[in-house]
């Protein structure tokens, strides 16, 4: 992949997850889990992180040509 070609391809990623509202996955540290007795606000946060981190996983790899997936 040329430099180019990754900068097309990591503002392209940006501008989805932007739209998407989980752009702050990539440009945020993963939250710590929180204990069973933390408040709720703060568990439903972790467990949000978590699952939008998945999503945006399954977006990045669904951008990268089949070669790449396999290697990721």
């Amino acid at each position: 992949m040329s430099e180019t070609d990754f900068l097309d391809c990591h503002r392209n990623i940006r501008i989805v997850l932007t739209h998407k509202k989980k752009l702050y996955v990539l440009d945020e540290p993963i939250l710590e889990e929180q204990p069973v007795g933390a408040p709720n606000a703060k568990r439903d946060s972790y467990h949000k992180h978590l699952n939008d981190s998945v999503e945006v996983s399954c977006i990045i790899l669904a951008t990268m040509t089949p070669k790449l997936q396999k290697q990721n």
